[in-house]
């Protein structure tokens, strides 16, 4: 790697994990930041709530848990992070992954306090799992997880999830525990006998997931006494619940259940807000679909973090006062809300960019899904193609005097590349864009220069960006700057 430098060079300072970031995020200065801010809280809101009832009967909780897991943690969020557009929340997969796991060893409907404290203690060692990652700086590990595998995980998850919810769909009460498509789609097979042949106010999931949950819950109220067949959520209980640290489960035969439990959620929380946060990062150049909350919440217009605490307030109204209004909800519609929150992580897109620009990459893809689809999710994303190289570190120390103003990449000794390196390529320059530094390819082999040019990165760097040569770069680059006044 080469250096072009004029004046002296601060030290520059790779990419570092944390283990808490100091608030950046202010209270809105202006009264157009404020309402930009409470309009984006209500937008989320109106997302998150339908969304943690469905997640907490994903996992076999009881739907109040789901409420709370969008009350407390953006309350936290908002002190102590530092995107003003993250909406914090539940996620599908760990949600069901949770479920699965623990139903496998307690029953939630025949030991539902056991269940219960189960599930709180999962959380709270999925919670010290993901501090130790910060505690000892593990951040980096996230590095190594390639595109390609992420890519496969998601889409598989989605469908995994997606399927779990022909229970409620179909109106299936005999239905399997297990994640996996063969036995899902035997149990939807051999218990036709007991699904709905024509599931009742289906139509209603196609609108937004607060106006179908308004308007099924509506109709199913107004039609209950010609309506019987209809599931519906029942019974919420209103108010704050007092602290549950009384419910943690640290003694006993279950112990080493909900740590398992508690590690591989984590691990699973972790990956899913990878895949999408790297999704996310996109947002500048690319639309996202609406059913991320973050893309939600930065398409609401957020200014600050204060939209999560305009979220936490709206779900603690909500806890309140509101509990009563969801008994006549149908499970359909939660069922529904589920699929359309999780069918947008199927990106078909980036797997067709994998198999143009990286038939490897592809095949790592197919192992992901495949793991998921059919083994487990957590086995799925083992198997997959996890890249665990070392990476070389070179101390790159600069000429007194100098500022530095381009970097030429060598790439002489790059002899292949994946779409993660390629990836990589992309966020360096793009990071140095905002130092205002120029990024510059110099000898490029032949196929790494086909993989860049299908990948379509080459566009992005323009005529002056790659060089045959490391002297022709530094020629012609040296020779612009003395041409400019």
């Amino acid at each position: 790697m080469k250096l072009l430098s004029e004046s002296p060079l601060k030290q520059c300072h790779p990419r570092r994990y944390t283990v808490c970031v100091c608030p950046k995020n202010h209270p809105p200065e202006t009264e157009a930041k404020a309402w930009s801010d409470i309009i984006s809280g209500l937008t989320i809101a109106s997302l998150a709530i339908p969304q943690g009832i469905s997640y907490a009967k994903l996992a076999n909780l009881p739907p109040i848990v789901g409420l709370y897991s969008s009350f407390v943690p953006p309350l936290i969020y908002s002190i102590l992070g530092s995107s003003r557009h993250l909406a914090v929340g539940p996620v599908s997969i760990a949600s069901l992954v949770m479920g699965s796991m623990l139903s496998e060893a307690v029953s939630p409907t025949e030991d539902q306090i056991l269940y219960l404290k189960l599930a709180f203690t999962a959380t709270f060692f999925a919670g010290v799992f993901q501090a130790s990652l910060g505690l000892l700086r593990l951040g980096f590990v996230i590095d190594f997880l390639s595109k390609a595998t992420l890519v496969g995980f998601m889409a598989g998850a989605a469908i995994i999830v997606s399927l779990q919810q022909l229970k409620g769909l179909l109106g299936i009460v005999h239905f399997t525990s297990k994640m996996q498509f063969v036995p899902v789609m035997s149990s939807v097979f051999n218990n036709r006998d007991e699904s709905m042949k024509k599931p009742k106010l289906f139509w209603v999931s196609a609108a937004a997931p607060l106006t179908s949950v308004i308007v099924s819950t509506l109709l199913v109220f107004c039609l209950k006494s010609k309506i019987h067949r209809v599931s519906i959520i029942g019974h919420l209980p209103e108010g704050l619940n007092p602290p549950s640290a009384n419910m943690l489960y640290f003694k006993g035969d279950y112990l080493a259940v909900a740590i398992k439990t508690g590690i591989v959620t984590g691990i699973l929380s972790l990956t899913e807000g990878i895949a999408v946060g790297r999704t996310f990062a996109a947002l500048k150049t690319t639309k996202l679909m609406d059913h991320f909350r973050s893309a939600v919440n930065y398409n609401a217009g957020a200014q600050t973090a204060v939209s999560n605490i305009v979220l936490a307030s709206a779900v603690l109204v909500t806890l309140l006062f509101l509990m009563p209004l969801f008994y006549y909800t149908p499970n359909v519609i939660l069922a529904a809300i589920i699929i359309t929150a999780v069918i947008g992580l199927i990106d078909y897109r980036a797997a067709y960019q994998l198999w143009k620009v990286d038939k490897l990459d592809f095949l790592a893809c197919l192992c992901s899904f495949f793991g998921v689809l059919f083994i487990s999710v957590p086995l799925g994303l083992a198997i997959a193609d996890i890249k665990m190289g070392s990476r070389g570190r070179r101390e790159i120390k600069s000429n007194n005097g100098s500022t530095l103003k381009c970097i030429i990449l060598d790439m002489t000794a790059v002899t292949a590349i994946d779409t993660s390196g390629i990836e990589l390529v992309c966020e360096l320059r793009k990071m140095l864009e905002k130092r205002s530094l120029q990024l510059v390819l110099a000898n490029p082999v032949g196929s790494v220069m086909e993989k860049l040019q299908q990948s379509k990165v080459l566009e992005s760097f323009g005529l002056n960006g790659l060089y045959l040569t490391v002297g022709e770069a530094v020629a012609d680059i040296s020779a612009l700057w003395k041409s400019q006044p």
